[in-house]
């Protein structure tokens, strides 16, 4: 069964192709193996969009582990600025 969001993005995931594009959308429901190895066989599929899918390519666990710690320490976290009050000139 094909979810309506993407379980791993949160996106809602959109069956078809992207207009006048080839190839999927990137919220295009996949079929994305669990163990690369094995086939797709019921038990060894999920289905997540595209994005999610073509992220993960055919990284181990322990790799997209260390792929997110190295992006978490690298990237600075987003500027917050400070809104005024309505009463402050």
């Amino acid at each position: 069964m094909i979810p309506d969001n993407c379980p791993v993005l949160g996106i809602p995931l959109v069956s078809g192709l992207g207009q006048g594009k080839k190839g999927p959308r990137f919220n295009s429901p996949t079929l994305d193996r669990l163990d690369p190895a094995a086939g797709y066989t019921r038990g060894n599929v999920v289905v997540v969009s595209f994005r999610a899918n073509r992220s993960k390519n055919d990284l181990t666990l322990a790799e997209m582990e260390a792929l997110a710690a190295y992006y978490a320490r690298v990237i600075p976290p987003p500027k917050h600025r400070k809104l005024r009050s309505c009463s402050e000139p």
